[in-house]
């Protein structure tokens, strides 16, 4: 089942567990990051660890960290390496700056 499948790459101990959290700038280039590190990584994109991409500006971020740290099941990981990626919208707040 894809639970199961899902359940077992979030725990991995064999590799480095690696989570890049971030809005859809991140979205961009995780696969690229997964392929490029998949025999010595288990890089996950967070929030959600399921597509990520939904972590918006720093002061949701801040409200929601702890939640973005665990995966789907709630789990909180011994993340050997987190990257955090949001925030670029912060510094416009209207389409004129």
């Amino acid at each position: 089942s894809s639970s199961s499948s899902s359940s077992s790459l979030l725990l991995r101990t064999r590799h480095v567990q690696v989570l890049i959290v971030g809005d859809s700038v991140s979205a961009g280039y995780i696969s690229y990051v997964q392929q490029n590190l998949s025999t010595v990584a288990n890089v996950q994109h967070g929030p959600d660890n399921s597509g990520g991409g939904n972590a918006d500006g720093v002061g949701y971020g801040s409200l929601c960290i702890d939640y973005f740290l665990r995966t789907p099941m709630h789990q909180l990981p011994a993340w050997d390496i987190i990257t955090f990626n949001f925030g670029l919208h912060d510094g416009a707040d209207t389409n004129e700056s």
